[in-house]
């Protein structure tokens, strides 16, 4: 049984790489005049649970089940108060900031790329996490 950080009920935006860039194309040729910040993802958040699920699923793996926040957050504490006794350098594996992401909602409004790029997602979910596992199964990392 594979354990992770997370839990079933947080929701967060993605975006397939795909899209990403070409969000980023539209941003740099667009002569967009002033400083913008545009949230980029899927219109609606999805639960964590049903993202890793069809990863899992479309990979062929099992399901990770989540380990609660009680838990995984004092290691993350832990970790980082290592790194800094030890003055290891790189960023640490798991951060307290990290656990909270795991945990908690990110849900925004992306409605700004469509109204200043013209930019709307093309790939659903299902089928950007598809094209995901299969390229990293072309590259042998799965």
């Amino acid at each position: 049984m594979f354990l992770m950080p997370g839990c079933n009920t947080n929701t967060f935006h993605v975006i397939y790489a795909g899209d990403l860039a070409r969000a980023y194309y539209l941003a740099v040729t667009g002569n967009l005049q002033g400083i913008h910040r545009i949230i980029l993802g899927n219109p609606s958040a999805d639960k964590m649970a049903k993202i890793y699920g069809l990863f899992c699923e479309e990979a062929g793996l099992k399901k990770p089940r989540f380990l609660p926040k009680f838990i995984t957050y004092p290691i993350g504490l832990v970790i980082e108060l290592m790194y800094q006794a030890f003055g290891i350098k790189t960023i640490p594996t798991l951060t307290r900031g990290r656990v909270n992401m795991l945990y908690d909602s990110n849900a925004f409004n992306t409605s700004k790329a469509a109204v200043l790029l013209g930019f709307n997602d093309t790939i659903p979910l299902e089928e950007g996490i598809r094209r995901t596992v299969n390229w990293y199964k072309e590259n042998k990392y799965i």
